[in-house]
């Protein structure tokens, strides 16, 4: 398959602590686009011509995330951290033949499921109350049911995101 990705859209409430550590509520929002692989493709009905399909992915996430701040009191502050939360994947592939659209194989449906997610990055203090942050995070959401032409779809989500924002504090 071959993804268009859409911008990752997030926002966090949080708190930090003295001792570096940061606690935050994260709401978070992608889409990706896609063209259905050829393992997904159902055998070609009779009197149709050339199959085509296609796909995307909605993922809203709620997460509790903990945070941990390294050099502090520095300009350049890397962290680590993680959090758990659920995900909601609204998740649509189809697969066409012919002229006429006849659909052989596929689902459009939605499922809510426990997800995690691994954060890393530095932040870059602007000033005593701001800082503009880069980072990487990694989602996965496991169990994702789906029901669709041919029955039951199971699946999974797995998302590697970079991201730059502004944190105030």
């Amino acid at each position: 398959a071959s993804p268009e990705v859409d911008p990752v859209f997030g926002a966090g409430l949080g708190y930090g602590f003295a001792n570096g550590l940061r606690l935050e509520g994260a709401v978070g929002y992608r889409n990706v686009e896609m063209e259905v692989p050829s393992t997904f493709l159902a055998p070609q009905p009779v009197g149709t011509v050339g199959p085509s399909g296609s796909g995307s992915t909605r993922a809203t996430t709620l997460m509790l995330n903990l945070i941990k701040d390294f050099n502090p009191g520095g300009t350049v502050r890397p962290y680590l951290g993680g959090g758990v939360g659920a995900a909601r994947v609204d998740s649509r592939m189809s697969t066409l033949y012919g002229p006429g659209g006849v659909q052989a194989n596929g689902f459009d449906d939605t499922d809510t499921a426990f997800a995690y997610n691994i954060l890393a990055g530095f932040g870059i203090k602007m000033s005593e109350q701001l800082t503009t942050d880069i980072g990487y995070t990694f989602t996965d959401v496991q169990d994702l049911g789906y029901q669709g032409v041919a029955g039951q779809y199971e699946s999974s989500y797995q998302d590697h995101a970079a991201t730059l924002g502004l944190r105030w504090q």
